[in-house]
């Protein structure tokens, strides 16, 4: 029987960058891996989905280091954000992640959303006379409140997820 023989490659016989001009990318190498930035000025075309899987699955970051290098933190709808990108729009998550801007862009749709939240609550206090009520029955009053606050978190998702699904088509 042939016994394998252990070889060791040292990395410093890898290339510091590939070029790909097909898609306009170049791969840097950083540590072990390759990771994937598009090349200044150059075309994007909408790439597959097959193209991106083998790198993201390399550079994932994990969640709770987004929360970590971010000011205010990704909150609700920037995981919603998150796990949108990763699942249904590859390209523009493995752009964001190579270029860094993935925690500024979770921030920026987790504060827009809750802006978002807070006007469709208000609006929905408004409607349904929720002072009046106050007045009258506070018990019925937290649960008219509670019941705006989830309606209003419900639709905003729902535009949120048909927007993003816009994007892509």
């Amino acid at each position: 029987m042939k016994k394998f023989e252990k070889t060791t490659v040292n990395i410093d016989d890898f290339p510091s960058v590939i070029d790909d001009d097909m898609f306009g990318v170049e791969y840097h190498l950083e540590g072990d891996r390759y990771i994937p930035r598009y090349k200044e000025g150059a075309e994007h075309p909408d790439l597959p989905k097959a193209f991106f899987e083998p790198v993201i699955r390399q550079i994932d970051p994990p969640l709770g280091l987004l929360n970590a290098v971010t000011e205010r933190g990704i909150g609700k709808f920037g995981r919603i954000r998150f796990n949108f990108l990763r699942k249904y729009n590859i390209p523009l998550y493995a752009r964001l992640v190579a270029t860094a801007a993935l925690p500024l862009d979770l921030e920026d749709a987790n504060d827009e959303a809750w802006a978002r939240v807070l006007a469709l609550f208000d609006r929905l206090m408004e409607e349904g006379k929720a002072e009046a009520l106050k007045e009258h029955d506070a018990v019925k009053f937290a649960l008219f409140r509670g019941e705006c606050a989830r309606r209003a978190e419900e639709q905003v998702i729902q535009e949120l997820l048909n927007e993003w699904q816009a994007e892509i088509n």
